[in-house]
């Protein structure tokens, strides 16, 4: 019985597994027309939108931060985004410095995927110059081993017990079975 709920358990996940679609990139990402009626949709005044503010917008929209140099000043110019939320991206960036896409932007804790998408229209991520021959040479493998991001990993697959297929059989045994043994 405990077979039979595993096995159907299984299959209850695997479905699930093979549920899962793929959304084309292209069309989940959000335009500046997209930003624009947001913020009419969210704006709360009678008289409209800020026009002074959405030139600010269209302006950072028109030249984007870079994400690995950016500040928490810069960042409070944009309405979607909260003190906080802020913080986290400020905090994760210094953290982790340099981010090399707006993908990681994900690990940010408590910025949702709607506020990536948005924010995603006023920050990129420069590409940097890697490092040249003569500097990678001049590193020890001490340094390297100090200041790198290394990771090592070790898997042990030893049974603490003796299997069956391996003890000891006497002749006759082997005789009448000869599958005794592996």
């Amino acid at each position: 019985m405990k077979k039979l709920f595993c096995t159907f358990i299984t299959l209850l996940s695997t479905v699930a597994a093979f549920c899962q679609t793929t959304q084309n990139e292209e069309d989940s990402l959000m335009v500046w027309e997209d930003f624009v009626e947001w913020i009419e949709e969210t704006n709360e005044e009678e008289d409209g939108v800020d026009e002074e503010l959405m030139e600010q917008l269209y302006e950072l929209h028109a030249n984007p931060l870079d994400l690995n140099e950016i500040k928490k000043e810069d960042l409070m110019v944009l309405p979607f985004l909260n003190e906080e939320q802020i913080g986290e991206i400020v905090r994760y960036v210094e953290k982790n410095r340099p981010v090399v896409s707006l993908g990681e932007l994900m690990f940010v804790s408590g910025l949702g995927q709607k506020a990536r998408e948005m924010l995603r229209l006023f920050v990129t991520v420069e590409a940097k110059p890697s490092l040249k021959k003569d500097e990678t040479e001049k590193l020890s493998l001490r340094e390297l081993l100090k200041y790198g991001k290394n990771e090592a990993v070790w898997r042990s697959d030893i049974p603490f017990y003796r299997k069956a297929g391996y003890e000891k059989v006497s002749a006759e045994v082997l005789k009448k079975s000869p599958n005794k043994v592996y």
